[in-house]
């Protein structure tokens, strides 16, 4: 996830990358304020680049699908030709209409014609494409609280009602504890969950943001080593998380478990 013009973005994710093309894209809000009253739109940019040398690729369009979670206003997006080895930007808009919870997508088909030589037939191309909706792309970039901030929120009990836990096993490395520490809570802050850090208390992290719906988040991450066990020691985070909303707390839990656990 990264900042620019007061919007967190997220990194570049590959689309589609076959012989003929490599499309990537990037999400964010469409705002940088607080939005209660009206679904949150988000926007895609879309880089497209011909892989091909020796012919060109027409015709060439995104075609989405509106859901009952997901609204275009235009579905079409038409790109038209891309000469050989042509890279090209482009950008779309839709809305998020149902309930802001994990396994939110996109999803769609690419055409596009692929033609060696004037006497050659077309051959046609359609492919299925997905755009995953992680939930941290909802958090918006506000200012940091202080410590003492934090603490007045989170004394509010009636303010977060919902809250939930995880385990971040850690594998184990040539990092010292510090450093595995610092770099998960990178991960967990800055991609998995789109807070922000409040306080470092020796290993131990206090996190906090707010939704572009108003939802609020806030928690704790602590780092501790397990001996309980016969094998060796384990690396463990603990996450504790609370939320004005279930099923958002529902989905970062996820998203956070879905990250961490893919590389264990």
């Amino acid at each position: 996830m990264s900042e620019s013009n007061g919007i967190k973005r997220t990194t570049a994710k590959t689309l589609l990358d076959t012989d003929d093309l490599y499309i990537s894209y990037i999400l964010h809000l469409g705002t940088t304020t607080e939005i209660t009253n009206e679904p949150p739109t988000l926007i895609a940019d879309f880089t497209i680049r011909s892989k091909v040398s020796n012919k060109s690729l027409t015709e060439l369009s995104f075609t989405f699908e509106s859901t009952s979670d997901i609204q275009f206003d235009n579905a079409l997006l038409e790109v038209g030709e891309l000469q050989s080895e042509e890279q090209r930007e482009m950008t779309i808009e839709f809305r998020v209409l149902g309930i802001v919870g994990v396994g939110l997508s996109v999803t769609g088909n690419l055409a596009y014609s692929t033609q060696s030589s004037d006497e050659e037939e077309p051959t046609n191309h359609n492919i299925p494409i997905k755009l995953e909706l992680p939930l941290s792309i909802f958090m918006l970039n506000i200012p940091k609280i202080t410590p003492e901030q934090f603490k007045t929120t989170v004394s509010q009990t009636s303010s977060f009602p919902f809250s939930a836990t995880t385990l971040i096993q850690l594998n184990p490395s040539d990092r010292t504890f510090e450093q595995m520490f610092q770099d998960e809570s990178i991960r967990l802050t800055t991609i998995a969950t789109g807070t922000h850090v409040v306080e470092v208390v020796s290993s131990a992290i206090t996190v906090y943001g707010k939704s572009v719906q108003g939802y609020q988040i806030a928690g704790l991450a602590k780092f501790f080593i397990d001996e309980s066990g016969n094998d060796n020691a384990k690396f463990n985070i603990k996450v504790e998380l609370k939320c004005t909303d279930q099923a958002f707390l529902d989905g970062l839990i996820r998203e956070i478990d879905n990250m961490f656990n893919e590389t264990i």
